[in-house]
């Protein structure tokens, strides 16, 4: 566990402007220094104030006059001292500690000395009150509750003329009754108050995200949690405190940027958006940045949490440049220009490696270099083509063997002791070859991928895209020499084309499943949140829960969104009479619970000329989009907010309008929105894929969909779908 400097005091919470102004009151009584230093300018008032009136009323003599003048004068000093000096500051308690032992003196002297009244019981009272303050500790309050007896004993019995010496005890037991009830209260609100930053510090030291604190203004880093220095690479926080957390971005944000966000922090009290990080020894990745203000220190700062999304980045980037190569080879037949678009890709996933693509010439003797986007021409020049056989470079003998071929370390390698000055020149360390073979077994080429560091061979995550990427090279180069060479009838192109759609399929299974499997730990975690939250009563952990939680549940419904974009994609459409209004209620139900759901208004309108036949659940998913983004981007800076559904059904098809008057889209991205991962706002937690699910469910029932909008206005979704058992 990470420790937090010692001359800091944790105490973080949530910023609740409802409550704000009375937790700082409280939070008053929690600090000595403040307690002392208006304890001290209390004291200097009334002893130089009441020390005066009593004089000019002949109550007091010159000499106490005189005492009470020195009391006043030596706490304004000491008041003073304590903003000026660091040696009085930090014995301020001490000092203050033997001050009350000679007010208790004084007053004694005086009480002893009078017939009491009420008004002077009660100051003698009050007096004690105020003294017992000062003491934090039950032994210490003891020690004083005792002496004071004492010197009330020796008072009463120094002074044969004291009146009323059992008001005296009065005053001492009641003070005594006042003070322990009082000290008690404090400690357990203490120790109630040390248990829950204990429980926080756990909390924000031991979570699986990276917690950075800073001030608001500056992002200056003050303190981090342990992942915070895995993340980053470095040994201890002192790696990291001082530095602009801002420029541990890729791409720091520039001042209109810092003031966009600050705006943003200030209207909703907090912000995020996905970036790409560098770590202090250069490492690239991807982060999901929250900026959220907190209470830390008893001012307000900025809490910023960076969740590790690499691997879901990763995954995002593997299946889009799979389908975008497939898409180019089915529709251009350009071979090398859908390897090459696939190579980067890889290229730019794994970061510290290079790729090439070999390819068998016609004779199956040689393999020629086909496509290396990132290697120099003077390297593809002294190599040249590579012979087939167990002897030659690693690409050679893995063409020769059917294997992959390792070369952990070229520069102990014999086979590459005639290139090792290019090898070096290119920072090439290690090499793996991989022999891409058709349906038959016959070897089509070799794909290569070359490290800047030696190694014994690809970590589990580069080999799991090397392989998906050998197999789908396999079956473009298969395909690309059935056309060339135009020697495979209809049926093989088909077949050719089957392997592709089988490729989709896999791909789609790949999701399907890999989600299902994530989806159950964080169903286990949603089950261990909601256990602990029963076992808590404190609030402020509680918030952070809710903060787990809700992050929990997006990712939950990204996983629900992959999942729906997969069962669209593998299932047939069922056609079925349906009752549309019935339909949407049905959806509307299933929103009810939704952030923001409460505070929109659902105005339906429909018009059922004739019975509607479509895919039932497809349409629900439709709907479910449309709607679920009209709460999600609602206008939360007006009160009236709305969306409303239309919709006609007639003898050829359903139209369908979704209208609200949310945020509106920028009509820069009117064109974008409907891509795969595109987000055209960073208000709320969405992945990007809805409209996308939307688009590809309305081609599954022919429908088509248009879009009106105008930002802080609103947007208009109008889709129509055919009435496919009428039209």
């Amino acid at each position: 566990m990470v420790k937090t400097p010692k001359h800091r005091k944790m105490t973080i919470r949530l910023l609740n402007t409802e409550n704000r102004w009375g937790r700082s009151f409280l939070q008053l009584f929690e600090d000595d220094k403040l307690i002392f230093r208006l304890l001290l300018f209390a004291s200097a008032f009334i002893y130089a104030s009441s020390g005066t009136i009593y004089y000019q009323q002949g109550l007091t003599s010159f000499d106490v006059f005189l005492l009470n003048i020195g009391f006043a004068v030596f706490s304004a000093l000491v008041f003073a001292a304590s903003f000026l000096s660091k040696g009085i500051k930090k014995y301020l308690p001490t000092i203050f500690q033997w001050l009350v032992y000679a007010i208790m003196a004084q007053v004694v002297l005086e009480a002893t000395s009078y017939n009491f009244s009420l008004v002077e019981t009660m100051a003698v009272l009050v007096t004690y009150i105020m003294c017992s303050l000062v003491f934090r500790k039950p032994i210490y309050l003891n020690s004083f509750l005792m002496i004071s007896l004492v010197m009330i004993l020796a008072g009463i019995y120094t002074n044969p003329k004291v009146e009323n010496p059992h008001t005296l005890f009065i005053v001492f037991f009641s003070m005594g009754f006042v003070s322990a009830i009082a000290l008690g209260s404090r400690l357990r609100v203490q120790e109630k108050l040390r248990k829950s930053e204990s429980l926080f510090k756990n909390i924000f030291n031991e979570s699986a995200d990276a917690n950075l604190m800073t001030k608001v203004d500056d992002q200056k880093i003050i303190t981090c949690n342990k992942r915070a220095l895995d993340l980053f690479e470095v040994d201890s926080m002192e790696d990291l405190l001082g530095i602009d957390a801002n420029s541990l971005q890729k791409h720091p944000f520039n001042s209109a940027e810092i003031s966009s966000v600050k705006q943003q922090i200030k209207d909703n009290w907090g912000w995020s958006k996905e970036l790409e990080y560098v770590s202090r020894k250069g490492k690239i990745f991807w982060g999901n940045l929250e900026y959220r203000v907190v209470e830390y220190m008893n001012k307000p700062h900025l809490q910023i949490r960076i969740s590790d999304i690499s691997e879901r980045k990763r995954l995002e980037k593997l299946l889009l440049a799979e389908k975008q190569v497939l898409e180019m080879a089915s529709k251009d037949n350009d071979l090398t220009r859908a390897l090459n678009h696939l190579v980067s890709n890889v290229e730019e996933m794994i970061g510290d490696m290079q790729c090439s693509v070999f390819r068998m010439d016609e004779g199956g003797n040689e393999l020629q270099w086909f496509i290396a986007p990132s290697i120099s021409a003077d390297l593809i020049r002294t190599i040249g083509n590579i012979p087939v056989n167990i002897s030659a470079l690693s690409a050679g003998k893995a063409a020769a063997s059917k294997l992959t071929s390792y070369c952990p370390n070229v520069e102990t390698n014999e086979d590459w002791k005639n290139y090792i000055v290019q090898a070096r020149r290119h920072k090439i360390a290690s090499c793996f070859s991989f022999p891409i073979l058709s349906e038959g077994g016959n070897v089509l080429g070799v794909f290569e991928v070359y490290y800047k560091t030696t190694k014994e061979k690809p970590d589990t995550k580069d080999m799991e895209i090397i392989n998906r990427s050998v197999n789908i090279v396999g079956v473009l180069m298969e395909k690309d020499n059935a056309v060339t060479k135009n020697k495979l009838s209809l049926e093989r192109i088909q077949t050719q084309n089957e392997e592709l759609k089988k490729t989709n399929a896999e791909l789609d299974r790949f999701v399907y499943s890999t989600s299902h499997d994530l989806r159950a730990p964080l169903m286990n975690m949603l089950g261990l949140v909601d256990i602990v939250e029963l076992t808590i009563t404190d609030e402020k952990p509680k918030k952070y829960l809710g903060m787990m939680k809700t992050s929990v549940t997006n990712l939950d419904n990204t996983i629900k969104e992959i999942l729906e974009y997969s069962k669209n994609t593998r299932t047939e459409v069922e056609i079925s009479e349906m009752d549309l209004h019935s339909v949407t209620e049905e959806v509307l139900a299933g929103l009810q619970f939704m952030e923001g759901s409460d505070k929109v208004e659902k105005k339906l309108h429909f018009d059922m000329q004739v019975p509607f036949y479509s895919d039932v659940n497809r349409m629900k998913v439709i709907l479910n989009n449309l709607i679920s983004n009209a709460i999600k981007y609602r206008n939360t800076k007006i009160e009236d907010q709305f969306v409303e559904i239309d919709a006609i059904v007639n003898s050829e098809k359903a139209i369908i309008t979704v209208r609200d008057n949310g945020i509106g889209i920028n009509p820069d991205y009117r064109d974008k929105i409907f891509d795969m991962f595109f987000r055209a706002t960073t208000q709320g937690s969405g992945s990007g894929l809805g409209l996308y699910i939307l688009k590809e469910t309305l081609a599954k029932v022919n429908g088509k969909i248009s879009l009106e909008t105008t930002p802080n206005i609103g947007s208009t979704f109008t889709i129509e779908i055919p009435n496919f058992k009428l039209k």
